[in-house]
């Protein structure tokens, strides 16, 4: 099972690999630890994006990862650390339904009989945990030729997002 401590600590430092809790602009607006003002305008009267201490941020990014994404996608029902780890990373980048839902598009190429509905429920758990344990390497290849695919098609759709391609596949890379 995986531990929800690690895949957070993998995501913030995806986010801020040094953890020091700066303030970046992006499409989300303001953004720390990965969490875009947009999405979380709820934190900016708590002083989140502008004047409150890293570590305290840092505490509030990792709660709301907890509660918000790695809970939702239940990841610790999830055999593999390191798939987890991307799982959630995806989930917050993409949106749980998103990633789930080409989580499930690779698990049907490799011949699960799953819906591809979005829904990490407990069909999509048990088809990821048995790919992971027949085959862990096929699962994160057919998985990361989906994520490329699916940024490639947000860039197709809306060139103003290339900037972000190549920090997008590193992500997928990663």
């Amino acid at each position: 099972m995986a531990d929800a401590k690690t895949a957070i600590e993998f995501v913030l430092r995806q986010e801020d690999s040094t953890l020091s809790g700066v303030v970046t602009d992006d499409a989300g607006g303001r953004t720390r630890f990965g969490i875009a003002e947009r999405w979380h305008p709820e934190l900016t009267s708590r002083g989140f994006f502008d004047g409150m201490a890293a570590a305290d941020a840092q505490a509030i990014a990792e709660g709301l990862y907890e509660s918000g994404y790695w809970v939702p996608i239940n990841g610790a029902a999830v055999n593999s650390q390191d798939f987890a780890n991307r799982y959630l990373s995806f989930g917050i980048n993409l949106g749980i339904h998103q990633a789930v839902k080409l989580a499930q598009e690779s698990l049907v190429a490799l011949g699960a009989r799953i819906g591809v509905d979005g829904d990490p429920g407990p069909s999509t758990i048990s088809a990821l945990n048995a790919q992971l344990g027949a085959n862990e390497a096929a699962l994160m290849a057919g998985w990361r030729n989906q994520l490329t695919a699916f940024y490639r098609r947000v860039v197709a759709a809306n060139p103003a997002q290339e900037e972000y391609l190549a920090g997008w596949l590193n992500r997928v890379k990663a």
